[in-house]
């Protein structure tokens, strides 16, 4: 029988990938691990290996096509195994109704996995939905087998619902929207990025706080770690200050480093920071690693890296995945300050201006200071303004005084 080659999920949350290209062709031979095509998501680009060694026997997907996670994009002969020795087959499975296009892909080339650890379970006639989404549709009175779902694998959750509900009472569908398949205008990142931030806008409640402090000391702290640092002093900005700062904050205002899921408010063990990079691919986000427990110089050393390869667009999905907080710094671009949007799933996001000079008032006196303004996105689902609030204090008290840091 064919070995199915199946488009993996590139990062925690991705359901879908684009087919960049092919790495081999119809009737070549190869070896189990050797990287047969590249593909693409939102969050990185990979080369996908082999599933086993064998002959390639069929490339159902083609460069371009958007296809989701766990579907077959092509098969394998086994060694030994001829064409002639495989018995035709539909590509669709029986049970399963047959998938709409999908960016270019045809239908009778589309099909769920049939093999290994991303085989669906047949078609049972009920439809998959979650605990709150099946209560919340009993409650409005909504027939859950109506409702598409957008979760993985189809399953409904409780957006679709909500979505439902908009659509009785004449409100426009805009989650749906946000989730549909990329118009041809909007392909590959951009288009996922554009589902991302809608989505956000969507269905957060957010709440923006900002606050001007004094940059005078942090500036001074930066300057004596990079005449210090050697090598490293280049790494040494104030966007990997900033999340430094925030993720030593975070541990003591752990309401802000949560996300919210369909069994309620999660707060996570460890402080995992992204920080947002432009790239030619578009918005990316690489991610600290539990940056609350490690040096300066290793979490600049990280960052470094990683950007590196976001940039390179060789970002892997182990980077880019797996975040509770992030920075986003529009400083360099001579922004004071910013409305940030919340990067689902987190609870918040920290958007950090630039640093300039300007009068202050120090000791009841005018003089000339830096300072930089701080714009602290929160979902008021998780959290309230005034937890907020003390996290954003403490951030500016560490900000102010880095000394404090020592105390961490």
């Amino acid at each position: 029988m064919p070995i199915d080659v199946i488009m993996p999920s590139l990062g925690a949350v991705a359901e879908e990938a684009t087919l960049l290209h092919w790495l081999v062709e119809e009737g070549e031979t190869i070896e189990k691990g050797q990287p047969i095509f590249e593909a693409e998501s939102d969050k990185a680009t990979v080369e996908v290996a082999a599933p086993d060694s064998g002959t390639v026997n069929e490339l159902l997907a083609a460069p371009g096509d958007v296809v989701p996670a766990g579907h077959v994009v092509g098969t394998l002969l086994a060694p030994g195994e001829k064409p002639t020795d495989v018995p035709e087959k539909d590509h669709a499975l029986p049970s399963e109704p047959a998938p709409p296009a999908i960016a270019g892909l045809k239908p009778e080339t589309l099909k769920p996995a049939t093999l290994g650890p991303a085989t669906p379970k047949p078609s049972t006639g009920r439809k998959l939905a979650s605990p709150v989404a099946r209560r919340l549709a009993r409650e409005q009175g909504i027939d859950v087998t109506t409702i598409r779902g957008t979760g993985p694998g189809g399953r409904i959750i409780k957006a679709d619902v909500e979505d439902a509900v908009a659509r009785q009472r004449g409100v426009p569908d805009l989650t749906r929207i946000a989730n549909s398949a990329v118009p041809p205008s909007l392909p590959g990142v951009r288009g996922a990025i554009a589902r991302h931030m809608a989505r956000s806008a969507r269905t957060t409640a957010p709440v923006t706080l900002t606050t001007e402090v004094d940059a005078e000391a942090l500036v001074k702290t930066r300057q004596m770690l990079r005449a210090e640092a050697g090598a490293q002093a280049e790494e040494i900005s104030y966007t990997l200050l900033m999340a430094f700062i925030a993720a030593r904050a975070l541990t003591r205002h752990p309401e802000l480093n949560a996300s919210l899921t369909e069994d309620g408010i999660v707060r996570h063990p460890e402080v995992n920071v992204g920080i947002a990079v432009d790239t030619e691919r578009g918005l990316l986000v690489p991610v600290l690693r539990g940056a609350a427990h490690r040096s300066l110089l290793d979490l600049a050393a990280d960052l470094q890296a990683k950007v590196a390869r976001a940039l390179e667009g060789k970002a892997m999905p182990e980077d880019l995945s797996g975040g509770t907080f992030t920075i986003t710094n529009l400083g360099p671009y001579g922004v004071d300050s910013f409305t940030p949007i919340i990067n689902l799933p987190e609870c918040a996001i920290l958007g950090i201006g630039r640093i300039r000079t300007q009068p202050v008032v120090r000791q009841g006196a005018l003089a000339p200071g830096q300072t930089m303004a701080l714009s602290l996105t929160f979902d008021h689902r998780l959290v309230d303004g005034a937890p907020a609030a003390r996290f954003l204090q403490h951030v500016t008290r560490l900000v102010e005084r880095p000394t404090l840091l020592l105390l961490h």
